[in-house]
Parts: C-alpha cells; sequence; structure tokens
C-alpha cells in the first residue's frame, strides 16, 4: 500500500487504476477496493478523493474532457487569429490527433455513462467544445465537421477503428471543408 503527501498524485493513480480496470475489464470489474488494490491505496485513501463509484466515473469523464480540451487548445493556439473556420480546423486535427484513451477510449465508460441518467448529465454539462459564433463558417457546415468527428471517435469506440490510410482521408476531407 502507498501513502504519500501528494494528494493530486494519489488522485490521478487511483484515476489511471479505475481507467485501465474499466479499459480491460469492464465496469463490472469495476469496485472501490479493486481500483484501490490496482492503485496501491487504501480503501480510505480511494473514499477520501471518490466517495462512491459514480464520483469515480465522473473523475474519469472529467479526466478525459479536460485533457481532450488541453489538446484542442494547444490546437487553436497554432491556428492564426481571425482566420475562417479556426476553430473546426482546431477541433479536427484535435479529434484526430486524440491518444486512443485521451477522450473516450474504452467503451465501458461510454456506456457506463449512456447507461446512469446522472453521469450523462454530468458528460453533457461538462463538454464545452462549443464552436464560437465568429468562426466563419456556414453554421451547417460547421455542425457537419463537428459531428463527423464525433461519430468518428464513436465508432472507432464500438466497432473497428478505421484503416490508417481512410482516417488520414477523412481528416483531409474535413479540413478542407474549413477552408
Amino acid at each position: 500500500m502507498t501513502r504519500t503527501n501528494d494528494p493530486q498524485g494519489n488522485r490521478a493513480r487511483l484515476l489511471r487504476a479505475a481507467t485501465d480496470l474499466l479499459g480491460s475489464q469492464g465496469l463490472a470489474a469495476l469496485t472501490l477496493d479493486e481500483v484501490a488494490r490496482v492503485a496501491g491505496s487504501s480503501k480510505g485513501g480511494l473514499l477520501h478523493h471518490f466517495p462512491n463509484k459514480q464520483a469515480l466515473l465522473i473523475g474519469i469523464v472529467q479526466e478525459r474532457i479536460d485533457a481532450f480540451t488541453t489538446l484542442l487548445q494547444t490546437m487553436l493556439a497554432d491556428e492564426p487569429a481571425a482566420v475562417r473556420g479556426r476553430w473546426a480546423r482546431a477541433y479536427v486535427r484535435a479529434s484526430f490527433a486524440a491518444e486512443a484513451d485521451v477522450f473516450s477510449a474504452n467503451g465501458a465508460l461510454v456506456l457506463s455513462v449512456l447507461a446512469d441518467p446522472a453521469l450523462l448529465v454530468y458528460f453533457n454539462q461538462a463538454i464545452c467544445f462549443a464552436p464560437p459564433d465568429d468562426d466563419g463558417l456556414p453554421p451547417g457546415r460547421l455542425a457537419l465537421i463537428r459531428m463527423t468527428c464525433d461519430g468518428m471517435w464513436i465508432t472507432e469506440l464500438t466497432d473497428k477503428p478505421f484503416a490508417p490510410a481512410v482516417r488520414t482521408a477523412m481528416q483531409d476531407e474535413l479540413l478542407r471543408l474549413t477552408r
């Protein structure tokens, strides 16, 4: 059992253990006892950060949203200011650049969010990837680009990943639509 005076490190370790369990063994294996064991923590240490399983799932969802938001902000910073389609290009690049586990890489997490009304409400309130009104693209095109990106990761999550050449072609086509 690990005891440190690094609350953020402990929290991160617990989230990583929970994410790994969720991805490898599914939602049924995600018990507080098992997460604490895998993380090398006491159950009390886990309960300090996550008082129940739902709080743990919310922590995982928030961590993934934060990671994608950071990636999106990085991509946005690489785009010249005040150029038409800037946000859309950043969203496309972030969506295609995201590591397999950055946003929603395991189906068990998505299924748990969809199956739990409270988690779904939290997820919907927490996502703030709405494009700005001044991106300069027609609203329908911007919605098409965003929904295609979102559909891509959902498809890869619930089906099989697209072939690399197909992913590249999709990204290129979406980027073309941002111009």
